[in-house]
């Protein structure tokens, strides 16, 4: 699948964020209830599942805005090349939305 960046908003301030990730937040469930129930009912005797335990890797992601790294991207703006792991990203590497320094990055389950 490929990468897509949308976005949902611009020149926002750090202490401006957190009423809008709640927003972006709900949007994105009640995106994913239309795609998954487009009648707004549930089918008889679904079960809704998680990825299989197969599906998840480790990652990392950015304690401040959430943001995931993710290796098979790289990350071109910083010159990082797709496929470079997390432990070989330079000490100056800083999330690319909010521009958290490397060791603010906390283990994640990537699906």
């Amino acid at each position: 699948h490929a990468r897509q960046t949308v976005l949902y908003r611009k020149d926002l301030e750090k202490e401006h964020l957190f009423p809008y990730l709640v927003s972006l937040c709900k949007a994105f469930y009640e995106q994913q209830s239309r795609e998954q129930d487009p009648l707004g009912a549930p089918e008889s005797g679904h079960v809704a599942s998680g990825p299989a335990a197969d599906d998840r890797r480790p990652g990392f992601h950015c304690r401040h805005c959430l943001t995931v790294y993710e290796e098979e991207y790289g990350d071109p703006d910083q010159a990082v090349a797709p496929g470079t792991p997390f432990a070989e990203l330079d000490e100056g590497f800083v999330c690319p939305v909010c521009g958290g320094p490397i060791s603010d990055f906390a283990v994640t389950v990537v699906t």
